[in-house]
């Protein structure tokens, strides 16, 4: 199974310092930043990392991540998951990137749940295990993310890390088909060729239920 990445994609660059005061907005972000306001300093990232208001300055990114990471904040803890992955104001570091995105993921960031399993899929900054990989795909897939729905579709297709169980293959299938995942209506044509039409029934009835449960902001 080919696992694939959701994951934050970020612009390569550096720029100057804040300034603070050129801007109210960003004036008063700092200030309650520098309080020690998580979610301001999350936000101060965020505006370092992509050159919102600011030049683009990975290192300050990081600084400010890492203050709002260290007071709990999930979004800051992704992020700097994303930033030591892919080698981003920091050298590569898959074990830093799979602890910030653990701390995350534990906090129910749904994209970091995804990342985090294929992390363990892919043996990056840990031994492979599909058993964990599997478990955290699950929690992904069912706040919406497709990637995870059409991994864990996969998973229980070919056994990777779960028993093997079509229905359950279906119903994750089929919940990344309806998000308009190609992939996904692919794999449900050769499944179906494999399955009674009770199963498919029996698969069809579960996938509705998940799919009312799904959080709709992480449906694409």
């Amino acid at each position: 199974m080919v696992f694939g990445l959701v994951a934050l994609m970020i612009a390569v660059g550096f720029g100057s310092g804040l300034c603070a005061d050129s801007n109210p907005e960003i004036e008063t972000v700092l200030k309650a930043a520098e309080l020690g306001d998580a979610n301001a300093q999350n936000s101060l990232g965020v505006r370092y990392m992509f050159g919102e208001g600011v030049p683009v300055n990975y290192q300050e990114a990081m600084k400010w991540y890492l203050k709002a990471a260290e007071q709990g904040n999930a979004r800051a803890q992704f992020s700097l998951g994303v930033m030591y992955k892919y080698g981003e104001g920091v050298p590569v570091n898959y074990q830093e990137a799979m602890r910030w995105y653990l701390k995350a993921a534990e906090q129910g960031d749904a994209v970091a749940q995804n990342n985090l399993a294929t992390m363990y899929y892919c043996g990056e900054g840990t031994s492979v295990n599909l058993t964990e990989a599997m478990q955290w795909c699950n929690r992904a897939a069912k706040q919406g993310i497709i990637q995870a729905q059409y991994n864990l579709g996969v998973g229980f297709y070919n056994g990777d890390g779960v028993p093997v169980n079509y229905i359950a293959s279906y119903v994750w299938l089929s919940l990344a088909s309806a998000q308009g995942y190609e992939k996904a209506k692919n794999g449900i044509d050769n499944l179906t060729k494999k399955m009674t039409p009770e199963q498919i029934a029996e698969a069809q009835k579960e996938a509705a239920v998940l799919w009312e449960k799904m959080p709709k902001e992480n449906q694409d």
